[in-house]
């Protein structure tokens, strides 16, 4: 396994699933419709290790326009036969703990789902995308209601 590709898989997981509440646009919902928030972001990795042979965990700073809307540590597992990297991220932000669970592929590539919260999150389920742009940088946009 390549270190480009574990950084790949880290960072974009991370951004994938690190969520800025500040960063969003709400849609309007039908009357007694759950609301649906679009959050978008970039996950800025600070620190990743490798914990085992193709396992590996990580910090990234997630930030919209510059300023820091709060922090995600993640952990994952790499998948040698399918490529894809599938890792868990806890996103603390403004409000609460978005989590979110999905696959980065070694291009870089993102999807995922998110699978909870606390706070403003609790019950929180939806999607997650992500791209990388650079070597320590992923724009991230998730889609989820509450």
């Amino acid at each position: 396994m390549k270190i480009e590709w574990k950084r790949a898989g880290i960072a974009v997981a991370t951004a994938g699933l690190a969520i800025g509440t500040v960063a969003g646009a709400t849609t309007l919902p039908a009357a007694g419709a759950a609301k649906t928030h679009t959050l978008r972001l970039n996950s800025v990795t600070l620190k990743e290790h490798q914990t085992g042979p193709r396992s590996f965990a990580g910090v990234d700073v997630d930030k919209w326009h510059g300023k820091v809307i709060g922090y995600d540590t993640l952990s994952g597992k790499f998948d040698v036969k399918a490529h894809v990297a599938v890792i868990d991220v806890a996103a603390a932000l403004r409000g609460g703990i978005l989590y979110l669970h999905g696959r980065s592929t070694e291009s870089g590539d993102f999807t995922g789902k998110v699978t909870g919260g606390t706070g403003r999150f609790k019950g929180a389920s939806g999607t997650a995308t992500g791209v990388q742009v650079s070597n320590k940088v992923t724009k991230v946009v998730v889609h989820y209601t509450v």
